[in-house]
């Protein structure tokens, strides 16, 4: 038969395996241990390190969360004199717009902002270390909502809740109910939030204002819930960033 330079059919040949190396002991699979060597450390399941605590961050959460209940606080003691202000510039018609109440005003709105994004950036560190030391634990919530659920309508009014109580329940030792302190928090912040709404629609805008005679009423009541919720986010907070803490030094 003449030679046509084709391969005969037949079994595929073997591939030729690489000799190893003093780089990889094991060349056709450079990560197997030998055996009798020490296993690996466990890994996280992601390259790189796992997630610190942000103890840091908690603390800094907690500092301007004071600072914003500061601000109310004062509007709540300056309230008075500018609700005076406003009735005595209705029945004159002349008035002026820059009192210690607006600074504080605009104060409070700087203020939280850097609160939000201090405390986002937190929520979202938190969890991202109970996702890696425990995987296992549910969150109602994907970590999108750590920033987005303060602010989209109806959503504001669950959502944050969730993803602190789920971080909450990650970082302690066994699973709990939802605490009171927890549940406090969360309703005393939802009316702050409805004091700040009242008080800002009384503020005018530019314009001779008509008599605001609920300013002050507002803007304490706003200061009471606010400092409630101030205590229930300081315990919360607080159990969190300690739990965290335990288990990295537990890991670690």
């Amino acid at each position: 038969m003449p030679d046509t330079g084709l391969t005969p059919p037949g079994p595929p040949l073997e591939p030729t395996p690489t000799p190893p190396t003093a780089a990889h002991p094991n060349a056709l699979d450079p990560y197997a241990v030998p055996f009798g060597a020490p296993l690996p450390p466990a890994t996280w399941g992601h390259p790189g390190p796992a997630p610190k605590a942000p103890t840091g961050l908690a603390i800094a959460t907690v500092v301007l969360s004071s600072c914003l209940l500061a601000t109310m606080v004062g509007m709540a003691l300056t309230a008075g004199a500018s609700e005076d202000a406003y009735e005595e510039a209705a029945r004159t018609g002349v008035w002026a717009p820059i009192d210690a109440f607006g600074v504080l005003s605009v104060l409070a709105l700087v203020v939280g902002l850097a609160t939000y994004a201090v405390t986002s950036v937190w929520l979202w560190k938190a969890r991202s270390f109970a996702v890696a030391h425990r995987p296992g634990d549910p969150h109602a919530r994907s970590a999108a909502w750590v920033w987005l659920g303060w602010w989209v309508p109806f959503v504001s009014l669950v959502f944050p809740y969730q993803v602190v109580r789920d971080i909450r329940l990650s970082s302690r030792s066994g699973r709990l109910d939802q605490s009171p302190v927890l549940i406090l928090w969360w309703l005393c912040w939802l009316g702050t939030v409805v004091g700040i709404r009242v008080t800002d629609a009384q503020v005018p805008m530019g314009a001779v204002p008509e008599a605001a005679s609920g300013l002050a009423a507002a803007a304490t009541f706003t200061a009471i819930a606010g400092t409630l919720a101030f205590i229930g986010w300081v315990v919360v907070v607080r159990s969190i960033w300690v739990g965290q803490a335990a288990q990295a030094a537990q890991a670690g």
